[in-house]
């Protein structure tokens, strides 16, 4: 899979950017003239949102209504489109599938308005993801040992939410779900509203089952890494899984209503590295 062609528009400082790209290409230039945002465009085309923007619409640029990437992918095997978005074959090369994406952001009264389009076909953001795939890695990356567990589930997923559709909306059909259960344990917290147990039987089903869904997608992976070759330095990654079930909601259930918010879940892994010391059978925990 290989990025081909990028075309900026109002994107960041680009008013007007067009980029033909090689397999290899390094990009060079002084500071603030936009290369990072032009990494930042193609994490878009991965994933539909931006890497390091709280909001997407901070990414269209000073006094335009709108932004918007283009982009054209070459893949050596046919990508999982639906037929009616699938693309054509690059002349000369029948190996070749040639695939073109987009994705505009507008604000209208206020207000931002996404659309993703697969060769001018529209599409959901769910289905968009993944049609691209890329690995971003920049220098706070490096501080994923040893800073929050937040950051590291955050990281890991950024890495799943681009392998399937399924785990893409079992995490977005999670937070949902968890987001309205912290609501109601806040209101019972500040005595604002009360709730019978039953009230969380609903969100406490999804959650059970999407966290499941995530737990174990989330621990295949630690596996995946765990039995890679490592090519620059040996490390065992350990998961510290918070497991998500109807028992430990009825056990943690007074706990969360004094904290406000969920105790138990996906939210609360962590992943621990071992790294082996030289000449010895200790391992070093970070």
């Amino acid at each position: 899979m290989i990025l081909r062609k990028l075309k900026l528009t109002n994107f960041r400082n680009h008013r007007a950017k067009i980029l033909e790209l090689s397999p290899t290409t390094i990009i060079i230039g002084p500071n603030t003239c936009g290369k990072t945002n032009v990494l930042e465009a193609i994490y878009i085309l991965s994933r539909g949102k931006s890497f390091r923007a709280e909001h997407d619409k901070d990414t269209i640029r000073e006094g335009a209504e709108f932004a918007e990437i283009q982009a054209i992918i070459e893949s050596p095997s046919p990508l999982p489109l639906s037929p009616e978005g699938r693309g054509n074959k690059g002349e000369g090369d029948n190996s070749v599938e040639r695939i073109g994406l987009k994705v505009i952001f507008s604000l209208q009264k206020g207000y931002l308005s996404k659309k993703f389009l697969v060769n001018g076909v529209a599409r959901r953001q769910h289905d968009f993801t993944s049609n691209f795939v890329s690995v971003l890695f920049t220098p706070h990356d490096i501080e994923l040992i040893t800073s929050s567990p937040s950051s590291r589930r955050k990281y890991i997923d950024s890495i799943l939410y681009q392998s399937g559709k399924n785990y893409r909306i079992a995490l977005s059909t999670y937070e949902r779900a968890l987001k309205h259960r912290n609501r109601m344990l806040y209101d019972i917290k500040e005595g604002a509203k009360q709730y019978r147990t039953s009230d969380f039987d609903y969100f406490n089903k999804i959650l059970i089952e999407q966290g499941s869904m995530l737990t174990n997608k989330r621990a295949e992976f630690v596996d995946f890494v765990n039995g890679s070759n490592k090519n620059i330095f040996d490390f065992t990654l350990f998961y510290d899984k918070s497991e998500m079930s109807e028992a430990r909601l009825f056990k943690y259930h007074f706990e969360e209503q004094k904290a406000g918010v969920t105790l138990v879940g996906p939210q609360r892994d962590d992943f621990k590295f071992f790294f082996p010391i030289p000449k010895s059978a200790s391992h070093i925990l970070l």
